[in-house]
């Protein structure tokens, strides 16, 4: 009985770390990021400094200002 418990716990990690492992996400390369911008969506109402990414001609990520 011991031993099923073993291969278990086992099995659960070995699992853990195989899906952790296969949702792992390249990083991703910008051409342009402008850093610490004034981004404005008057749809949304967002007025902030953020940083912007963008990938061939389309701005694909805005994230938080990290300071």
């Amino acid at each position: 009985m011991k031993k099923l418990k073993q291969t278990t716990l086992l099995c659960i990690i070995l699992i853990n770390l195989f899906s952790m492992l296969a949702f792992a996400q390249a990083p991703i390369i910008y051409d342009v990021v402008l850093s610490g911008g004034s981004v404005m969506d008057p749809e949304t109402k967002l007025d902030a400094i953020k940083n912007v990414g963008i990938i061939n001609n389309r701005i694909v990520q805005i994230s938080k200002l990290n300071r």
